[in-house]
C-alpha cells in the first residue's frame, strides 16, 4: 500500500476519534516510506493535525516541523509550515508562531488544487486568521478576513468546511472584541447552508464564548449571553429543519 494512503487513512480516523488506530496507521505509512528510501511526510501531517485537535499543541508544532524536514513536495511543505505555525502560536509560542508564518507566507504560492495534502489560498486564509486570534490579536484577525473574502466568491463550494471555518473563526474575533453582533453576523450564514456541518463546527466557538464570558467585565456579560442565546436558537432551528426534511422524504417514499 501507498505510504500516502496510509497517512490518508491516519488522518480519517483521526477525524472519528479513533486516535489508537490513526497512530498505527501513521507508523506503518512512516515504516513503509523508509523502506522506500524516503520520510512519510504527510503521516507527520496528520499526526499534527489530530494531536492539535485534542489539544497538544507543542506536540502538533513539532510533528509539523518534523513532517516539513522530510522531503515534502512544496504543497505539502507550506500545509506544514502552516500547520506547524497555527500550532506553536495556540501554544503560545508567539515568536515560533511568527517566524514560521512569515516563512511559510514566502513560499511559493501558486498551487489551486485541494487535496489532503495542499493548501490553497483557502486554507493559507484561514491559518493566517487562527495564529492572529491565538496570539490574541482580533483586529488583525478580521482584517486578514476582510481580504480573504473574495476567495469565496469561487471557493466556498467546494471548500465548504474550510469557509465554516473561516467564518467560525472570524466571529472568534468579533467576540473578542466584546462584538456579539459581529460574531452573529458571521455565524449565521453557516448555519442557514444546505449542510448540517456548520452546526457541528460551530460548538468549536463556545470554549471562547465561555472563556470571554470570564475576562470581561459585568456589563459586558449581557451581550454574550445574547449571542449565545441567539446561536442556540439558530443551531435549534437549523436541527429543526433537517428533521423536517428527513420526515418529509420518508413521508414521500412511502407514498
Amino acid at each position: 500500500m501507498d505510504a500516502d494512503l496510509l497517512a490518508h487513512l491516519c488522518q480519517l480516523l483521526g477525524d472519528v476519534h479513533r486516535d489508537r488506530a490513526a497512530a498505527a496507521y501513521a507508523k506503518a505509512s512512516i515504516a513503509l516510506a523508509y523502506e522506500a528510501g524516503s520520510e512519510s511526510a504527510a503521516a507527520f501531517s496528520a499526526q499534527a493535525q489530530i494531536a492539535r485537535w485534542r489539544g497538544h499543541f507543542s506536540e502538533a508544532a513539532d510533528l509539523a516541523e518534523r513532517g516539513a524536514r522530510s522531503g515534502a513536495p512544496a504543497p505539502l511543505r507550506m500545509l506544514l509550515a502552516y500547520q506547524e505555525a497555527s500550532s506553536a502560536a495556540a501554544a503560545g509560542d508567539a515568536r515560533r508562531a511568527r517566524t514560521v508564518l512569515d516563512a511559510a507566507d514566502a513560499m511559493d504560492n501558486s498551487s489551486l488544487s485541494y487535496a489532503a495534502w495542499s493548501c490553497p489560498p483557502a486554507r493559507r486564509a484561514l491559518f493566517r486568521m487562527g495564529v492572529a486570534v491565538s496570539l490574541g490579536e482580533p483586529d488583525a484577525a478580521l482584517r486578514q478576513a476582510a481580504e480573504a473574502e473574495p476567495i469565496w466568491v469561487h471557493e466556498r463550494a467546494r471548500a465548504f468546511g474550510t469557509w465554516a471555518h473561516f467564518r467560525i473563526t472570524a466571529a472568534t474575533a468579533h467576540i473578542m472584541l466584546a462584538s456579539p453582533e459581529g460574531a452573529i453576523q458571521e455565524v449565521e450564514p453557516v448555519l442557514n447552508s444546505h449542510t448540517s456541518t456548520g452546526s457541528r463546527q460551530l460548538w468549536s466557538i463556545w470554549p471562547c464564548w465561555t472563556n470571554c464570558c470570564s475576562n470581561n467585565p459585568s456589563d459586558a456579560l449581557p451581550k454574550y449571553g445574547r449571542c449565545a442565546k441567539k446561536s442556540a436558537s439558530l443551531i435549534a432551528t437549523r436541527r429543526y429543519r433537517m428533521h423536517w426534511r428527513k420526515h418529509e422524504s420518508f413521508a414521500n417514499a412511502d407514498g
